[in-house]
């Protein structure tokens, strides 16, 4: 069924790219990343010269520069916007312009895109109110970049992609050195929701909205196991045999973080209902499990 299909991934080949389609060969698709590299089979330029490769069977967009490798100024919110907003309206008016255009387009998202309001939930089906900080902002203008009309042949899948957790990347490694050192400990009132999944169900789910033909609009990447930051903490410290004693004053991370402090000390309990429904089943829907895995420890 998959044997052959060219599959061209945006961002390709960045942490979740390449374990997203390290999967995909695996299953014997024909993945092909879009470069900024000129020697490269399939650049961005040529995308946009060119357009989508006419054998193409699918086509997933999962480009953008790191949210958090350093602070959010004027320069650098300018590159986390271009890399996944402008690059998404260029594949999907490739999209438009193709003689034979893709089954499918799956774009990423961030469930940043939901209100930070701790205390309330949301899940795919609820209506949103325009966002008032930079990430909400660069999610709702990312997602609307990814809409194809509707007497458009290509089936489009957004997925809003939790904090993911796995081996050799994300922001994981970042917080295990602090809770090593003896810095562990809750972000602010510890109270907000975390929302993480697994790298490997992210990964899964993404296949399987390009190969489950009934399967369209927003899903959650996201565990169905609900964490507040506060027992984030006391799992990852259990994990590592280390105290999470160390509250982190909100003053203190927006000192250290600025405006990105917002994706740390806000977070609504946001649930995957529309991904479950569909019938997709997570495989590490639980913290310490998915913890463990990500940090090779029995």
């Amino acid at each position: 069924m998959s044997r052959g299909k060219k599959i061209i991934i945006g961002g390709g080949s960045g942490w979740i790219g390449t374990a997203l389609g390290c999967m995909l060969r695996d299953k014997g698709y024909d993945v092909v990343n879009i470069s900024r590299d000129p020697s490269s089979s399939l650049t961005w330029s040529h995308i946009e010269r060119e357009g989508i490769p006419p054998d193409t069977y699918a086509v997933i967009q999962l480009a953008g520069a790191s949210m958090i490798e350093r602070r959010w100024n004027d320069e650098r919110k300018h590159i986390l916007y271009d890399s996944r907003v402008n690059t998404t309206k260029l594949l999907t008016k490739a999209i438009l312009r193709s003689s034979n255009p893709p089954n499918v387009f799956v774009c990423m998202s961030a469930v940043g895109r939901y209100p930070g309001t701790m205390d309330s939930i949301f899940d795919e089906e609820s209506t949103l109110p325009p966002s008032t900080h930079f990430a909400g902002r660069l999610c709702e203008d990312w997602e609307a970049a990814a809409q194809l009309p509707t007497h458009v042949f290509t089936r489009s899948v957004i997925i809003r992609t939790a904090d993911v957790l796995g081996p050799g990347g994300g922001d994981l490694p970042y917080i295990v050195t602090h809770f090593k050192l003896g810095l562990g400990g809750p972000m602010g009132s510890g109270r907000q929701f975390y929302s993480w999944v697994s790298l490997l169900d992210a990964c899964r789910l993404f296949v399987y909205a390009v190969e489950m033909e009934h399967v369209s609009g927003i899903l959650n990447a996201i565990s169905p196991q609900a964490v507040r930051n506060a027992e984030f903490a006391q799992v990852l410290a259990h994990v590592l045999w280390r105290p999470a004693l160390v509250r982190a004053p909100s003053w203190g991370v927006y000192l250290v973080l600025g405006e990105m402090a917002q994706m740390v000390l806000e977070g609504a309990e946001v649930r995957p209902t529309r991904t479950l429904q569909t019938g997709f089943t997570f495989q590490l829907p639980d913290l310490e499990r998915a913890l463990r895995s990500s940090l090779d420890m029995p």
